[in-house]
C-alpha cells in the first residue's frame, strides 16, 4: 500500500520527478451550481470525493472575472457554459480608460471565488486545489463582448467591440486597460494563496483568434509583446504560487519565456508549468 500522499505525488509529478504512480482528475462546469461560492464549493467537493480525484481543477463560472468591472449576465439562460451577457462595461474601445485596478477582497465576484477557494479547503484539506483564472488578454475580450472563441459572437451581444478598434485604433487604451487587469490579478493570485488553492489554472481562452495573431495585422507582434510588459507584475506574483497549469487553446501564438519566471513546456499535453 502506498505512502505517498496527494501533496507529495502531486509536487512530485509536476517537478519532473517520479512519483509512486501518475495523478488524476476530471472537472466539469455544474452551470446551475456556481453562481455563489456555497453551491460551487459543495459541488466540487461532492464530486471530487465521487471520483476520488487526486488533485481538484476548480471550474468557477466562465465570467467572474469580466463581472469584476461591471459586466451583468443572466444565469436563467446560458449557452454551453456562457450565460447570456446583458450589458458589458466597455460598449467602445474608447471607453477602455475608465478601467481601474480592483483589490480582490473588494470585488464581490473576486471575493466570491476566494470564499469558494476557502469552503473547498476546509471540505478537502489534503487535495491540491487549483483555482481557474484567465490571462488579463482573456479578461479584455470577454469585457469588450468578444467570443471567447474564434467564430460565434458572444452570448447576448451582437455587435461586440472589433479586433481592429482594439489593436489599431484605440493601441493606448488596451495597453492601460490590461495594466489595470494585471494588477488586479497580481492581487487576486496572492489572496488565492491565502484562501487555501495550491495554484492556478491559467487559461488563454480567445486569444487563438486569427485577429490575435501576427500575421493578421502588422502592430499585433508589438502589441503581444505590450501585453507580456503590462502583465509582468501579475505574472511575476503568479510564478510565486507554487503550481502553475497553464492552457493553451489549440491555435493560439505561443512565446517561450525563459529567465526566472519562465515556462517550461512539460510533454506534449499543452499543459505548463510556471517555474
Amino acid at each position: 500500500m502506498s505512502t505517498w500522499s496527494r501533496q507529495e505525488r502531486f509536487q512530485a509529478i509536476l517537478s519532473g520527478e517520479r512519483a509512486d504512480r501518475p495523478i488524476v482528475s476530471g472537472w466539469r462546469h455544474f452551470i446551475d451550481k456556481e453562481q455563489n461560492a456555497d453551491d460551487l464549493a459543495g459541488t466540487t467537493i461532492a464530486f471530487t470525493r465521487q471520483y476520488d480525484w487526486d488533485w481538484v481543477k476548480i471550474n468557477p463560472r466562465a465570467t467572474y472575472l469580466a463581472e469584476a468591472w461591471g459586466n451583468e449576465y443572466d444565469f436563467g439562460h446560458y449557452q454551453t457554459v456562457f450565460p447570456r451577457q446583458l450589458t458589458t462595461v466597455v460598449p467602445a474601445a474608447a471607453r477602455l480608460w475608465q478601467l481601474e485596478a480592483k483589490k480582490a477582497t473588494q470585488s464581490p465576484p473576486l471575493l466570491e471565488q476566494l470564499e469558494a477557494v476557502a469552503k473547498i479547503r476546509r471540505g478537502l484539506p489534503d487535495t491540491p486545489l487549483i483555482q481557474t483564472v484567465f490571462s488579463p488578454l482573456t479578461v479584455l475580450l470577454f469585457i469588450v463582448g468578444r467570443s471567447a472563441y474564434v467564430y460565434p459572437t458572444v452570448f447576448g451581444i451582437e455587435q461586440p467591440v472589433t479586433l481592429e478598434s482594439l489593436f489599431q485604433e484605440h493601441r493606448a487604451a488596451v495597453h492601460h486597460a490590461l495594466h489595470a487587469i494585471a494588477l488586479t490579478m497580481a492581487d487576486y493570485v496572492q489572496e488565492l494563496k491565502r484562501a487555501g488553492s495550491d495554484g492556478l489554472f491559467y487559461a488563454v481562452t480567445g486569444t487563438a483568434h486569427p485577429g490575435c495573431s501576427m500575421s493578421r495585422h502588422s502592430t499585433n507582434f508589438r502589441d503581444l509583446m505590450t501585453v507580456l510588459y503590462w502583465t509582468l507584475p501579475a505574472t511575476e506574483k503568479m510564478c510565486s504560487i507554487p503550481v502553475g497549469l497553464m492552457h493553451i487553446p489549440s491555435g493560439s501564438t505561443t512565446i517561450r519565456w525563459t529567465g526566472s519566471a519562465g515556462i517550461r513546456r512539460l510533454k506534449e499535453t499543452r499543459v505548463w508549468k510556471l517555474l
